[in-house]
């Protein structure tokens, strides 16, 4: 679902900037 997806990209940016 798109909710999902857009849930899953802002997790995945939320690791890339915090791994930052």
């Amino acid at each position: 679902s798109l909710a999902f997806s857009l849930k899953s990209r802002i997790k995945h940016l939320k690791v890339t900037v915090e791994s930052r």
